[in-house]
């Protein structure tokens, strides 16, 4: 009896931690903060669809895990018709996978209005790929590099079908874009 027991406990114990990749339907700022921070540690690949409108705040994913992370329109939405906007007081979305290969696909959104050190309307830092498409990036400003978009220490960048319109920077390193390459010791 106490040997089913152990194996019915340790059955439970192994179900109940099994996680599998999400999909997060969000209308909001609050939903896709929300979203963000469940993505970041629920042990699957997950996708982030944003319904059309205005997202104001400075969003941040910081990955527990090497996962991917898909963030992009609900079917139907346009490219540019989910605005996420900064409100010049920080970045516009941040992800951090630092020291992880987590990959991340952006597709569909604008990100304008950021202000930030660097990375205004979208700083990226991960080991992982990266693809940003269809995207606009616009009126964000840094002090030092990648106005509209500054991804650093990445495997592979793929970047295709954006639109960056009046990004600026402090320093000569990229306006628009700026792409740290990995450091390899």
């Amino acid at each position: 009896m106490k040997q089913t027991l152990t194996l019915l406990t340790l059955t439970f114990i192994l179900l109940s931690t099994h996680v599998q990749a999400a999909e997060f339907h969000v209308s909001t700022s609050e939903a896709f903060q929300a979203a963000l921070a469940n993505a970041a540690s629920n042990g699957g690949d997950d996708t982030i669809f944003l319904a059309a409108g205005m997202y104001y705040g400075n969003f941040r994913y910081l990955a527990e895990e090497a996962n991917a992370l898909r963030i992009q329109t609900e079917n139907g939405v346009q490219a540019g018709e989910v605005v996420l906007d900064g409100g010049k007081l920080a970045y516009v979305l941040m992800i951090v996978a630092e020291d992880l290969e987590a990959e991340f696909y952006i597709q569909g959104i604008r990100c304008q209005n950021g202000d930030a050190i660097n990375g205004g309307g979208l700083n990226i830092l991960t080991k992982g790929n990266v693809e940003i498409m269809d995207c606009f990036f616009m009126d964000n400003i840094v002090t030092q590099n990648g106005g509209g978009v500054y991804i650093s220490n990445t495997s592979t960048v793929t970047i295709t079908g954006n639109t960056f319109t009046n990004n600026s920077s402090g320093y000569v390193g990229g306006g628009p874009i700026y792409i740290v390459p990995p450091q390899y010791l």
